[in-house]
Protein backbone atom coordinates (compact mmCIF):
# COMPACT_ATOMS: atom_id res chain seq x y z
CA UNK A 1 0.00 0.00 0.00
CA UNK A 2 0.86 3.64 -0.17
CA UNK A 3 2.83 5.21 2.65
CA UNK A 4 0.70 6.85 5.25
CA UNK A 5 0.70 8.52 8.59
CA UNK A 6 0.27 6.34 11.65
CA UNK A 7 -0.80 7.94 14.92
CA UNK A 8 -1.37 6.27 18.28
CA UNK A 9 -3.93 7.32 20.91
CA UNK A 10 -5.84 9.73 18.71
CA UNK A 11 -9.20 11.53 18.66
CA UNK A 12 -10.69 12.18 15.21
CA UNK A 13 -13.54 14.58 14.47
CA UNK A 14 -15.18 14.34 11.04
CA UNK A 15 -17.55 17.13 9.94
CA UNK A 16 -20.92 15.76 8.80
CA UNK A 17 -23.35 18.42 7.62
CA UNK A 18 -23.67 20.90 10.46
CA UNK A 19 -22.56 18.36 13.06
CA UNK A 20 -19.54 16.17 13.71
CA UNK A 21 -18.62 12.52 14.25
CA UNK A 22 -16.01 11.92 16.94
CA UNK A 23 -13.87 8.80 17.32
CA UNK A 24 -11.14 7.88 19.79
CA UNK A 25 -8.76 5.16 18.69
CA UNK A 26 -5.61 3.42 19.90
CA UNK A 27 -4.22 3.59 16.36
CA UNK A 28 -5.07 5.58 13.23
CA UNK A 29 -3.49 5.15 9.78
CA UNK A 30 -4.25 7.84 7.19
CA UNK A 31 -3.24 7.44 3.53
CA UNK A 32 -3.60 9.52 0.36
CA UNK A 33 -2.54 8.24 -3.04
CA UNK A 34 -3.55 7.73 -6.67
CA UNK A 35 -6.42 5.28 -7.20
CA UNK A 36 -5.97 5.46 -10.98
CA UNK A 37 -3.67 7.24 -13.37
CA UNK A 38 -6.01 7.61 -16.40
CA UNK A 39 -8.12 9.55 -15.68
CA UNK A 40 -6.19 10.82 -12.65
CA UNK A 41 -7.94 10.17 -9.37
CA UNK A 42 -6.93 10.07 -5.74
CA UNK A 43 -8.09 8.17 -2.68
CA UNK A 44 -8.19 8.84 1.02
CA UNK A 45 -8.30 5.99 3.52
CA UNK A 46 -8.76 6.02 7.28
CA UNK A 47 -8.09 2.91 9.37
CA UNK A 48 -8.92 3.12 13.08
CA UNK A 49 -8.25 0.13 15.31
CA UNK A 50 -9.28 -0.54 18.89
CA UNK A 51 -11.69 2.37 19.12
CA UNK A 52 -12.19 3.71 22.64
CA UNK A 53 -15.71 2.27 23.04
CA UNK A 54 -15.01 -0.84 20.97
CA UNK A 55 -14.45 -1.98 17.42
CA UNK A 56 -12.38 -1.27 14.34
CA UNK A 57 -13.32 0.95 11.40
CA UNK A 58 -11.83 1.25 7.90
CA UNK A 59 -13.05 3.84 5.36
CA UNK A 60 -11.75 4.51 1.86
CA UNK A 61 -13.02 7.17 -0.54
CA UNK A 62 -11.95 7.79 -4.14
CA UNK A 63 -13.27 10.14 -6.81
CA UNK A 64 -12.86 10.56 -10.55
CA UNK A 65 -15.83 10.34 -12.94
CA UNK A 66 -17.26 8.11 -10.24
CA UNK A 67 -17.27 8.13 -6.46
CA UNK A 68 -16.11 4.96 -4.72
CA UNK A 69 -16.50 4.20 -1.03
CA UNK A 70 -15.41 1.17 0.97
CA UNK A 71 -16.32 0.46 4.58
CA UNK A 72 -15.31 -2.32 6.93
CA UNK A 73 -16.62 -2.16 10.50
CA UNK A 74 -15.82 -4.88 12.99
CA UNK A 75 -17.62 -4.96 16.37
CA UNK A 76 -18.14 -1.19 16.10
CA UNK A 77 -19.99 0.20 19.11
CA UNK A 78 -22.55 2.74 17.85
CA UNK A 79 -22.56 4.64 21.16
CA UNK A 80 -19.34 6.39 20.11
CA UNK A 81 -20.99 7.98 17.06
CA UNK A 82 -22.92 11.17 17.76
CA UNK A 83 -25.26 12.20 14.95
CA UNK A 84 -26.30 15.80 14.33
CA UNK A 85 -29.77 16.61 15.65
CA UNK A 86 -29.79 13.81 18.24
CA UNK A 87 -29.11 14.39 21.94
CA UNK A 88 -28.23 10.72 22.40
CA UNK A 89 -26.39 8.16 20.29
CA UNK A 90 -27.81 4.95 18.89
CA UNK A 91 -26.83 1.86 20.88
CA UNK A 92 -25.66 -1.39 19.32
CA UNK A 93 -22.77 -3.30 17.80
CA UNK A 94 -22.16 -3.26 14.03
CA UNK A 95 -20.29 -5.59 11.73
CA UNK A 96 -20.45 -4.30 8.16
CA UNK A 97 -18.70 -4.56 4.84
CA UNK A 98 -19.45 -2.35 1.85
CA UNK A 99 -17.88 -1.42 -1.47
CA UNK A 100 -19.89 0.96 -3.66
CA UNK A 101 -19.05 2.84 -6.84
CA UNK A 102 -21.48 5.50 -8.05
CA UNK A 103 -20.85 6.67 -11.63
CA UNK A 104 -21.65 10.40 -11.52
CA UNK A 105 -21.98 10.60 -15.32
CA UNK A 106 -24.13 7.50 -15.93
CA UNK A 107 -25.87 6.08 -12.82
CA UNK A 108 -26.68 2.86 -14.72
CA UNK A 109 -22.96 2.00 -14.51
CA UNK A 110 -23.01 2.10 -10.69
CA UNK A 111 -22.37 -1.05 -8.69
CA UNK A 112 -21.41 -2.49 -5.32
CA UNK A 113 -22.75 -4.14 -2.19
CA UNK A 114 -23.55 -3.65 1.51
CA UNK A 115 -23.69 -6.45 4.08
CA UNK A 116 -24.34 -5.53 7.69
CA UNK A 117 -25.25 -7.34 10.91
CA UNK A 118 -26.13 -5.38 14.01
CA UNK A 119 -26.98 -6.54 17.52
CA UNK A 120 -28.39 -4.90 20.66
CA UNK A 121 -29.68 -1.96 18.60
CA UNK A 122 -31.66 0.73 20.40
CA UNK A 123 -32.77 4.03 18.91
CA UNK A 124 -32.41 7.19 21.00
CA UNK A 125 -35.26 9.40 22.18
CA UNK A 126 -36.02 12.09 19.59
CA UNK A 127 -37.82 15.37 20.25
CA UNK A 128 -39.87 16.60 17.29
CA UNK A 129 -40.48 20.34 17.34
CA UNK A 130 -43.78 21.38 15.78
CA UNK A 131 -45.40 24.83 15.89
CA UNK A 132 -48.40 23.40 17.82
CA UNK A 133 -46.40 21.53 20.44
CA UNK A 134 -43.24 19.44 20.59
CA UNK A 135 -43.58 15.72 21.15
CA UNK A 136 -41.16 12.97 22.06
CA UNK A 137 -40.59 9.85 19.98
CA UNK A 138 -39.30 7.42 22.60
CA UNK A 139 -36.25 5.26 22.10
CA UNK A 140 -37.06 1.82 20.75
CA UNK A 141 -35.41 -1.54 21.33
CA UNK A 142 -34.78 -3.05 17.91
CA UNK A 143 -32.36 -5.83 18.86
CA UNK A 144 -30.95 -7.30 15.65
CA UNK A 145 -30.67 -5.82 12.17
CA UNK A 146 -29.46 -7.73 9.11
CA UNK A 147 -29.09 -5.88 5.79
CA UNK A 148 -28.06 -7.24 2.41
CA UNK A 149 -28.04 -4.89 -0.59
CA UNK A 150 -26.45 -5.09 -4.02
CA UNK A 151 -26.06 -2.43 -6.69
CA UNK A 152 -25.82 -3.54 -10.31
CA UNK A 153 -26.46 -1.51 -13.45
CA UNK A 154 -27.73 1.41 -11.38
CA UNK A 155 -30.34 -0.64 -9.50
CA UNK A 156 -30.13 -1.16 -5.74
CA UNK A 157 -31.53 -4.61 -4.96
CA UNK A 158 -32.41 -5.31 -1.33
CA UNK A 159 -32.96 -9.08 -1.11
CA UNK A 160 -32.98 -9.01 2.68
CA UNK A 161 -33.49 -6.33 5.32
CA UNK A 162 -34.62 -7.84 8.63
CA UNK A 163 -34.91 -5.96 11.89
CA UNK A 164 -36.16 -6.78 15.37
CA UNK A 165 -35.76 -9.72 17.68
CA UNK A 166 -38.34 -11.43 19.89
CA UNK A 167 -38.05 -8.77 22.63
CA UNK A 168 -38.00 -5.83 20.16
CA UNK A 169 -40.37 -2.86 20.15
CA UNK A 170 -39.98 -2.71 16.37
CA UNK A 171 -39.62 -5.63 13.97
CA UNK A 172 -40.12 -6.37 10.32
CA UNK A 173 -38.65 -7.33 6.97
CA UNK A 174 -38.19 -5.41 3.75
CA UNK A 175 -37.12 -6.36 0.26
CA UNK A 176 -37.25 -4.74 -3.13
CA UNK A 177 -35.24 -2.56 -5.47
CA UNK A 178 -34.64 1.10 -6.20
CA UNK A 179 -33.42 2.59 -9.49
CA UNK A 180 -30.70 5.22 -9.01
Amino acid sequence: GWPGIGIKHVNVTLPIGEGELEFSSDKLVFRIGPSSLFPPAYFVSLNMTRLKKGGDLYLKLAQSSSVSASLDASDLNLEQISLPGLDEAFAGIVNAESNVTIDTVDLSKSGGYLHSNMSNVKTPNYMVSLPMAPFLIPGLVVGTVDIRANIKNGIVEIPSFKFGSSEADLKGTLSGDVRL
